[in-house]
């Protein structure tokens, strides 16, 4: 922004950036905060317990420029991480920021202009995908004005698989805080999933948003990170719970085709997760996950979360052998497809 328009926008973006033992990546993420060409703004970095020196980094930071603000807190994880972060920020605009990830310097300017430009409620953009350790490679978008465009149905954008491509992610976005107003994450989840629940609750309140077709975030491929998580229990039951909540939240939502589309999405999450992820990715254990969830499935299917015939034909007649306790067959259909897939 131009130092003219600076000093006629003084609206404040809250920044929520929940911390724990980051100490390897903080100083970049912050960095990257430092940098930006927007300066109004406050980052709350939420301590969540670290113990590594990530409190040591964010003192240092918060010495140097007031607008970092520090709450300290006991470990209670990322969802109430953030929730801590929402009740603390105090600003017209709030977004979110990881704290491996990183902002090109125009982030906060070229998300507050279209936001306000369109008079919407929320603004997404691109990103890019740097490994462990990458820094930013592009600076600066030079005498650049990236293109924008408005839609009014995220749930659809992200459930239907539109284009441009819509994250089910809170960090690739600016929101306004009215649109934010009373929304809290989920502390059910024990893995995963938090940020799909949130932007569900989101999208729930039929948000005007704006498209920035421009990479302006750099997502790292962090092994350490949630997303890389392996077969478990913990990301399987948070996937369930997914499911049922985001059919609860959009029990009255209009259209319903939006709904159908992304029930049918996380269906298939829950299908690899119970029926077919326990085989090919813990071999040696599928079969106590598939007795683990078994009951669990078939509850679902009764109560309506799940509907078999929202799957492709192949994976229908999977999981209804699978349903049916008809484990061998399956068994013997899943090694054949691994070996197959194998000698490709």
């Amino acid at each position: 922004m131009t130092e003219q328009k600076d000093m006629q926008n003084n609206d404040l973006i809250s920044i929520i950036i929940p911390i724990y033992n980051a100490e390897r990546f903080m100083a970049q993420t912050l960095d990257s905060v430092l940098e930006q060409t927007y300066p109004h703004w406050e980052a709350i970095l939420i301590n969540d317990g670290s113990t590594d020196n990530s409190l040591a980094i964010l003192q240092k930071y918060a010495a140097k420029d007031k607008r970092f603000k520090i709450i300290n807190k006991q470990n209670e994880k990322l969802s109430a991480a953030r929730n801590d972060g929402l009740k603390a920020a105090s600003g017209q605009y709030i977004t979110f920021l990881d704290a491996d990830d990183m902002w090109y310097p125009q982030f906060l300017e070229f998300m507050l202009q279209a936001i306000q430009k369109q008079n919407a409620d929320v603004v997404w953009c691109k990103y890019n995908e740097c490994n462990e350790n990458d820094g930013l490679e592009v600076r600066h978008f030079h005498d650049y004005i990236p293109e924008t465009k408005v839609y009014t149905d995220m749930l659809g954008q992200f459930a239907k698989h539109m284009k441009p491509k819509l994250s089910i992610l809170v960090w690739d976005k600016l929101y306004k805080a009215e649109i934010l107003k009373g929304l809290e994450f989920s502390r059910e989840y024990k893995a995963m999933a938090e940020d799909f629940q949130y932007c569900i609750k989101v999208f729930a309140r039929h948000p005007k948003a704006v498209y920035i077709d421009a990479p302006l975030t750099a997502y790292r491929q962090n092994s350490n990170s949630a997303s890389h998580q392996k077969m478990s229990y913990a990301v399987s039951d948070s996937h369930i719970i997914l499911l049922e909540d985001c059919m609860n939240i959009l029990h009255d939502y209009e259209p319903r085709d939006d709904v159908e589309a992304l029930q049918k999405r996380i269906m298939a999450i829950v299908y690899r997760y119970t029926c077919t992820y326990p085989y090919f990715r813990v071999p040696q254990e599928y079969l106590p996950y598939w007795q683990h969830y078994l009951p669990i499935c078939r509850r679902l299917l009764q109560e309506g979360y799940l509907k078999i015939n929202m799957l492709p034909p192949f994976q229908r007649f999977l999981y209804r052998l699978y349903l049916a306790q008809h484990w061998n067959i399956l068994k013997a259909i899943l090694g054949i497809y691994r070996l197959v897939k194998h000698k490709k």
